[in-house]
């Protein structure tokens, strides 16, 4: 599996758990998942795998 890193700051925006929801459903659709770690003061890291096609698990 490949990582790929996105950083920056989002703006701030309403309904932006409706987004995570949807991306969500997608990645477990897709045989991968989302993870949400956050700390105080810092922010949240959001990571989503997704297997590589040809991974058992792979659509």
């Amino acid at each position: 599996m490949r990582q790929t890193e996105v950083t920056g700051e989002l703006p701030a925006a309403r309904n932006r758990s409706v987004g995570l929801a949807v991306t969500k459903r997608a990645a477990e659709e897709m045989g991968g998942s989302i993870e949400a770690h956050t700390q105080k003061g810092a922010g949240t890291c959001m990571t989503v795998r997704l297997p590589e096609a040809g991974e058992a698990g792979a659509v």
